[in-house]
């Protein structure tokens, strides 16, 4: 017995779990039940290879023999045999890593990245920590097999890591899945909706253009979510009032103005247009369903002060944008940004929220600030009052209504 082989012998068994930890904090595989018990099964197997070769060392130091050649004793005798036993446990922790249950996937491939490290620190590691300067001389040890072999199981780990890359990437989606349920789930309960803001159009050149309007949203069980914005300044837009239903696919939506005198109906194909000049558009006024989306999960960071998750969304749907990119605040399930790219990828406009506060149990932004990045043009909101679940009574929100005088 020596405690001092017993404490070196946890350098090769330790760094495996400390690189395969810093691998999944880069790799953003979350800690749970599955990845939190890779340490301890991969210690409990990995040290036994460690124990048997250090047993073999053992026994030739104490039959006089000098730290090289107690090396290559260990080599010679346990070399082959800890290869091939953690080529086994690689086979069949790789079996595991091609199953179709995600937690399975993740277990297994990290048990086997840490096995495949701590055969690694045995091989390479150990030897190194027990040979002394002065006993270098040339050595009987089978390098080349042993590199050889470590070789042919590095190679055999490639797939393994497609198959845990691959399994990354349905965790993206299935986590920026969620993130963006969760922004639709914080409006859980909530019925209807009234709103006063201000809306100031601003150029290139300075120029701005100041409107008014009203909002109001009825979301009836049952009913499909509706929604009206309704221009009360200045007299140009007055009345000017755009209606949107919510429903499965595209949305319906209708826009009328008040010099044509009648209702519009926006087609799907003008979705991606300009709502009356300003950097919004009507694809952006619709509602907005996480399941009308593919979703990324990105990255986690700090935005204006706000920790959010951050969520790549392309749409299942017609849309005039080829993604959108948003930063989700954590703790209130918001977005504070979103960037839109257009149908060549380029980044074409990016919306900035700010000024939260709650009402009723829910968290609205006050201000909104549009830029559009490519024309320079701005679209500045602002809430002047707002009253959640509020009195909205279903007539408010017909076609017919659209062009009646109010």
């Amino acid at each position: 017995k020596s405690v001092k082989l017993g404490l070196l012998s946890l350098i090769p068994n330790l760094w495996p779990i400390v690189i395969t930890m810093g691998f999944m904090g880069w790799s953003r595989i979350w800690l749970e039940p599955s990845t939190a018990m890779v340490a301890a099964v991969t210690i409990g197997i990995a040290v036994d290879d460690s124990v048997h070769f250090l047993s073999k060392y053992l026994a030739a130091r104490q039959r006089g023999e000098s730290e090289r050649e107690s090396v290559n004793h260990a080599f010679e005798v346990s070399g082959r045999a800890i290869v091939f036993t953690t080529a086994i446990l690689l086979s069949a922790f790789g079996a595991v890593g091609f199953s179709q249950f995600s937690p399975y996937v993740k277990f297994g491939l990290l048990c086997g990245m840490a096995i495949f490290l701590a055969l690694a620190g045995d091989l390479f590691v150990l030897p190194a920590i027990f040979e002394h300067p002065k006993n270098r001389k040339k050595s009987a040890m089978p390098s080349k097999k042993v590199a050889s072999l470590l070789l042919f199981l590095a190679a055999s780990c490639v797939p393994l890591g497609s198959a845990l890359a691959q399994d990354q990437s349905t965790d993206s989606a299935t986590k920026g899945r969620q993130v963006m349920q969760a922004v639709q789930d914080a409006n859980d309960g909530l019925v209807s909706e009234r709103a006063d803001l201000t809306m100031i159009l601003r150029d290139k050149g300075g120029r701005s253009v100041t409107r008014e309007f009203e909002t109001l949203l009825l979301a009836e069980e049952d009913k499909p979510a509706r929604s009206l914005i309704r221009f009360t300044s200045p007299p140009d837009v007055r009345g000017t009032s755009f209606l949107t239903y919510d429903r499965e696919e595209i949305d319906d939506q209708w826009l009328y103005l008040p010099a044509l005198g009648k209702v519009k109906r926006i087609a799907p194909s003008k979705r991606g247009a300009s709502f009356l000049g300003s950097q919004l558009s009507y694809e952006d006024l619709g509602r907005q369903e996480p399941d009308d989306y593919n979703h990324q999960y990105l990255r986690t960071e700090t935005y204006e002060g706000f920790e959010c998750d951050v969520v790549s969304s392309v749409s299942k749907l017609e849309s005039a944008y080829s993604k959108v990119d948003s930063w989700i605040m954590i703790e209130q399930n918001l977005p504070v940004r979103v960037d839109y790219y257009d149908k060549k990828g380029r980044l074409l406009k990016q919306t900035r929220l700010s000024d939260f506060e709650e009402s009723d149990g829910y968290w609205r932004a006050q201000k909104v600030l549009i830029e559009n990045l490519q024309n320079g043009k701005i679209t500045e909101l602002s809430v002047r009052k707002r009253d959640v679940n509020a009195d909205v009574d279903e007539s408010e929100l017909t076609v017919e209504a659209l062009s009646s005088d109010w």
